[in-house]
């Protein structure tokens, strides 16, 4: 579990750690070659779209699974729209 990870990072740093996550998630040798779920918190989306499969939020005191990508973007909560368009 990530709390907001990328906050406070260059594009750069921001890009490893990506890269590294997903290195994770598909199973990298430090987590011996097996994957692993990662769960993220953000303020934005944006950088996590070609990341992270599945998208939820806590709004309102509830914990709303959106789904994939496609399902986040055609989702009409507020607080799903302000976390992708930043």
């Amino acid at each position: 579990m990530l709390d907001n990870p990328l906050t406070g990072l260059d594009v750069r740093h921001a890009s490893w750690w990506l890269g590294f996550l997903d290195q994770l998630l598909r199973g990298h040798p430090i987590v011996g070659k097996r994957p692993i779920t990662i769960v993220a918190t953000a303020d934005d989306l944006r950088p996590w779209r070609k990341h992270a499969g599945r998208v939820a939020c806590i709004g309102g005191k509830r914990l709303m699974v959106i789904g994939d990508w496609e399902a986040a973007e055609a989702s009409r909560e507020r607080s799903i729209q302000e976390l992708l368009h930043g």
